[in-house]
């Protein structure tokens, strides 16, 4: 057990001295002048929790304008019934840990994978020398679509990157097959509530859901021609 003098405990905790407390003036308004103080000051607060609560509720209600916009995006209209195998390669590695290093091949992981988006940060690698030993299972191309298996939960977001990179643990790709459809058309789709709602509902796990790539292979997705996709998107 190491002693440690409790003058080295207060230098890095930040403290304050009685004696330095009660020596120290505060100005004292009148009575009067004090309720005028603490009424102006409620008034200010109370306006300030007003605005925080609509803010939130302008937030709720783009978030429910938005997943109203894309569910109605994709009804009606000719469409031929699909499941995602069909139409897309699934590059999947996520049951594996790859050897990572300081510098190399960038590794995508669930944790760079946003809703909508792909975040650099942060940034793990793996040495160059082991890319093709690694990457066994296909490539991944720009703008083929990476997507979450688990938390962060079903994010799916076009590989917008012009440089190589590794994929690691929780990500699948989905590779279009045969020009099947554009990656932001299916981008959308899966982003859509009825879509999120069938990966909810055969997702697996009651503290952390998560989804079965043969179970996720298997979902049917509508497929308009590649010009009403184009419409939509």
């Amino acid at each position: 057990t190491r002693l440690i003098k409790l003058e080295t405990l207060w230098s890095a905790i930040p403290y304050i001295k009685l004696w330095s407390l009660t020596g120290r003036d505060i100005p004292l308004p009148p009575l009067s002048t004090q309720s005028l103080i603490v009424a102006k000051l409620d008034k200010a607060f109370a306006n300030i929790d007003r605005q925080i609560w609509l803010l939130k509720m302008n937030i709720e209600d783009a978030e429910n304008m938005k997943k109203s916009v894309l569910e109605e995006s994709f009804q009606g209209g000719e469409y031929v019934a699909k499941k995602l195998w069909e139409i897309a390669r699934f590059i999947d590695y996520r049951w594996k840990t790859p050897v990572k290093t300081d510098s190399g091949i960038p590794l995508i992981t669930a944790k760079n994978i946003r809703s909508w988006y792909i975040d650099e940060n942060p940034r793990e690698y793996i040495a160059e020398s082991d890319y093709l030993s690694w990457m066994t299972r296909w490539f991944p191309n720009r703008w083929d679509l990476a997507f979450t298996t688990e938390a962060p939960l079903w994010n799916i977001a076009e590989i917008d990157l012009d440089y190589k990179i590794a994929l690691a643990q929780r990500v699948i790709v989905f590779q279009a097959k045969e020009n099947s459809y554009i990656p932001w058309f299916l981008k959308y789709h899966i982003l859509s509530p009825s879509f999120q709602k069938t990966l909810f509902e055969k997702g697996t796990g009651t503290t952390v859901k998560w989804i079965k790539a043969s179970v996720l292979k298997e979902i049917t997705i509508p497929i308009p021609p590649l010009p009403r996709q184009h419409e939509i998107v």
